[in-house]
C-alpha cells in the first residue's frame, strides 16, 4: 500500500512539475503569463470604419444581418469604427455641425430618404446624393500609441439607394483585389432560394 502511495504522489509530482515547464516555456504574445507578452498584440490604432444597412429601433435577426457596404438599400445604416478602446470617436455625418460620439451606433436616415426633390441624384434617380463620413479618433499617448496615432481621421461617402442590390450587375471591388470589375447577382429567371453567382 505504502509503495502504491509513493509511485501515485511520484506520479503526480513529474506531472506538476511537467506541466509547470510548459508554462515557462510558452510563447504566446497575447498571454499576460508568458514571457514574451505583448500588451500592445491587439491595439491597432486607425480611424478606419465599416457601415451596413440595418433597421433602427427594433433588432435584426442573425440570418439577416447585412453584409458590410458603403451603398445601402433602405434608409437605416449602422456604424461601426474599427478601432476598439479609443480615447474619443466623433462622427460627423453629412451636413450635420454636432458630431456623433461613441465607436458604434445606428441612425436612420428617412428624412433624407424620403426627400426626393432635394436629395435624389439628379443623373441617376436609383440613387441618392452621396453623403460625407468623417470619423475622428483620439487616443492619449502611451507604450502603445505613438504620437502620430493620437489623432487619426478617416473619411468615405454613404449612398443610398432605392434599387434592391441583391439582383443585376454592379461595378466594383471584391474584398481582397484591388481594381474595379463587374459582378453579376442574381440572373433573371433563376431559382432564388438557390441563386448562381457569376462573376
Amino acid at each position: 500500500m505504502k509503495k502504491h502511495i509513493f509511485y501515485s504522489t511520484l506520479f503526480l509530482i513529474l506531472v506538476l512539475t511537467g506541466c509547470k515547464k510548459d508554462d515557462d516555456d510558452c510563447s504566446d504574445i497575447t498571454n499576460p503569463k508568458c514571457s514574451n507578452y505583448d500588451p500592445c498584440w491587439n491595439i491597432q490604432p486607425t480611424a478606419d470604419f465599416k457601415l451596413r444597412g440595418t433597421s433602427v429601433g427594433f433588432p435584426v435577426a442573425e440570418n439577416l444581418v447585412a453584409e458590410w457596404c458603403d451603398t445601402i438599400f433602405n434608409w437605416g445604416v449602422e456604424f461601426v469604427a474599427d478601432m476598439e478602446n479609443a480615447d474619443s470617436y466623433e462622427w460627423y455625418i453629412g451636413p450635420e455641425i454636432e458630431p456623433r460620439l461613441g465607436r458604434s451606433f445606428k441612425l436612420g436616415f428617412k428624412n433624407y430618404y424620403q426627400d426626393t426633390i432635394q436629395n435624389l441624384n439628379p443623373n441617376n434617380p436609383d440613387y441618392y446624393l452621396p453623403l460625407d463620413i468623417t470619423l475622428i479618433v483620439r487616443n492619449e499617448k502611451d507604450q502603445c500609441i505613438g504620437q502620430s496615432d493620437t489623432l487619426l481621421t478617416s473619411s468615405s461617402r454613404l449612398v443610398l439607394t432605392r434599387k434592391t442590390l441583391t439582383q443585376g450587375t454592379f461595378v466594383g471591388r471584391v474584398e481582397g483585389e484591388d481594381f474595379d470589375r463587374e459582378v453579376t447577382f442574381w440572373l433573371n429567371g433563376e431559382d432564388l432560394s438557390n441563386p448562381v453567382f457569376e462573376q
